[in-house]
């Protein structure tokens, strides 16, 4: 495999881009994958759905679809894709049982006031306006954290609310809860794109599913990188902030569809 491959634990790990981790090819070894390092081998718990690991944030992320993310080879079709067991069992989570399908789900633009959405084992209510509650409390949306190691204030491209130790993206709470406009089944790598470039306007009224390599898709994440490298230079005077905070990202399309908005929060759309 010319794959680039890590030793952990005495195991070779392949990197799942859309999970952020490594793994084994039995899905028994995951270690976090942090700008191509990897970090210490991750316990792995099992629920109904079958084993999963908690890298960060507190994110539920199923081994198998890191495993089949990571070790197969995608569906060679157009289209959004997903995951599959040869053999029926979620605990089982080698390479050689999983394999990619096209998805042919089809997607419908959500047009209701509210939604619950299912998210990393948790529930919100996401609303047409792009409000967001968790257990009955509107959530504040933020643009930036600070990070420890550096003593930096770090601003992302997606603003994100952070209830408990979650932080979760609010285009991917909007997106599953369908409230993005656009038909994105038979795009390589559909993502969300603000109509107005105003990163903080959820409104569905803004929001549009747009080609990842498209020029409507790569301008607006130019400008959002722009933003954020203006809010960073006003929040960190005179202080270094690491240049990779403000690389575009990386999306290649084999690996993101839109129902990756689901998979790792036990959400209908992730699911087999």
């Amino acid at each position: 495999m010319s794959k680039k491959t890590k030793q952990i634990n005495g195991k070779d790990c392949l990197c799942s881009i859309s999970s952020r981790v490594w793994v084994s090819e039995d899905g028994k070894t995951v270690a976090p994958n942090d700008y191509g390092k990897a970090g210490s081998a991750l316990p792995v718990m099992t629920d109904t759905d079958g084993p999963y690991v908690v890298p960060r944030f507190g994110e539920k992320v199923r081994i198998a679809d890191a495993v089949c993310d990571a070790w197969n080879d995608m569906y060679p079709g157009d289209g959004p894709k997903k995951m599959t067991y040869r053999d029926g069992d979620v605990t089982n989570a080698h390479a050689d049982n999983l394999k990619w399908e096209q998805d042919l789900t089809p997607y419908t633009q959500n047009t209701g006031f509210m939604t619950p959405v299912s998210w990393m084992g948790q529930s919100f209510n996401v609303y047409k306006s792009g409000k967001v509650k968790f257990k009955g409390v509107e959530q504040q949306v933020q643009d930036h954290y600070h990070d420890k190691a550096t003593d930096l204030d770090r601003f992302v491209y997606k603003p994100f609310v952070k209830p408990g130790s979650l932080q979760i993206a609010v285009d991917d709470l909007m997106a599953a809860a369908g409230y993005v406009s656009g038909d994105p089944t038979g795009m390589w790598a559909p993502k969300v794109v603000h109509k107005d470039h105003d990163m903080m306007n959820f409104n569905s009224d803004n929001l549009e599913w747009g080609e990842f390599a498209a020029p409507e898709y790569q301008d607006y994440k130019e400008d959002m990188i722009d933003i954020c490298r203006a809010k960073s230079d006003i929040a960190n005077p005179g202080k270094v902030v690491p240049e990779e905070w403000f690389k575009g990202p990386y999306c290649p399309k084999e690996y993101f569809n839109w129902r990756a908005s689901g998979k790792y929060g036990g959400g209908k759309k992730g699911k087999p």
